[in-house]
């Protein structure tokens, strides 16, 4: 939990000043320091899905003309956040450039608008994000076979989608073959 984490290590580098571990986290303890003085930025755009879309036909819909390459997350999701500290900017750097574009739907996080949008400017995610009502995510869900998360789908312009075929962890040279593949339909 990287709210705790600096004051966890600040007692335990009190605690035990002449221990080996320091060095080691060290390092990690100051990139996750500065990453948390991250803000949003233009680029991360924000809408009310709930208000635009009540289906996931409405989505597909809406970014018909499109390649998206679509997360489904949560901010309370171990799995997610590790995904999106290991791959979220590789795979932005990977695409840039090309017409991609990112759309991030937060389930489960009604009621955590704060804690949403700070994991948002930690992991520098550019792009559409929104939280999305209980019964959006089961439609979203149940119509594209997810069993859970993160669970990543690529839509491709003609509105076609495919979930990202490994499940979970992502593989970046898998994920980015689909992504290939959705953007020369």
């Amino acid at each position: 939990d990287i709210k705790n984490l600096e004051s966890v290590y600040g007692k335990f580098k009190s605690d035990y000043p002449a221990s080996s571990y320091l060095k080691l986290f060290e390092e990690r303890i100051n990139t996750v320091a500065v990453k948390k003085q991250q803000k949003l930025t233009p680029a991360m755009k924000f809408i009310d899905g709930a208000g635009m879309f009540k289906s996931w036909e409405d989505i597909l819909a809406h970014y018909k003309g499109q390649t998206v390459l679509l997360d489904m997350w949560g901010t309370w999701c171990g799995p997610c956040r590790q995904d999106l500290e290991r791959h979220a900017q590789f795979i932005k750097q990977h695409f840039k450039g090309r017409p991609l574009s990112y759309l991030y739907i937060a389930n489960g996080d009604t009621g955590k608008e704060k804690l949403w949008k700070e994991l948002i400017a930690y992991f520098g995610l550019e792009g559409t994000h929104f939280i999305a009502p209980r019964q959006l995510t089961t439609d979203i869900m149940k119509k594209v076979k997810g069993e859970g998360y993160p669970t990543y789908i690529i839509i491709a312009k003609d509105g076609s989608f495919e979930l990202y075929k490994r499940g979970y962890g992502i593989d970046r040279e898998v994920l980015f073959a689909q992504i290939e593949q959705a953007l020369n339909r």
